[in-house]
């Protein structure tokens, strides 16, 4: 059955990364990334970097070339909300079976975004990702990535 979940899951994602979908996200190849606890859709030119595991945490990077696209925290204690949040917009979104809460602001630096997900009763209960002061390519990519984020077994 997680075999078939899997391949489901996979087929999906190519046909997401053959079609624009209307906004202009991602064209092209795409990967599946599978963190501690969550999967994400990365485009090719995406790398990610679990930079610091931990016993009860991971700390994920996300970037292209050298340019930082988003961060990400997994594990039971975020420290959220990671930025100030004046004039944000809230949102609670539920992204591919994931419930969350999720920030957005613009400002004259670019776009901020902030989400908050539950991925489970167990450990790791909670993923933390963010990104801050992007363009608009780069905050479509972000979000991206974001909207393909599933929870998946440790």
């Amino acid at each position: 059955m997680r075999e078939l979940v899997w391949l489901t899951a996979c087929v999906g994602l190519v046909l997401l990364a053959a079609c624009d979908r209307g906004k202009g996200y991602v064209r092209g190849r795409i990967r599946i990334y599978k963190g501690f606890g969550f999967s994400a859709a990365l485009p090719s030119d995406v790398r990610a970097n679990d930079g610091n595991p931990a016993q009860d945490t991971h700390l994920y990077d996300f970037h292209v070339g050298s340019r930082p696209l988003l961060f990400a925290y997994v594990g039971n204690a975020p420290n959220a909300p990671h930025f100030k949040w004046s004039g944000a917009v809230v949102d609670t979104e539920l992204h591919s079976g994931l419930q969350g809460t999720c920030r957005t602001k613009q400002s004259s630096a670019g776009l901020s975004r902030e989400c908050l997900f539950r991925l489970s009763d167990d450990f790791p209960q909670k993923l933390h990702i963010w990104y801050e002061n992007l363009d608009d390519s780069a905050s479509r990519v972000a979000d991206a990535v974001v909207d393909s984020l599933e929870a998946v077994p440790p």
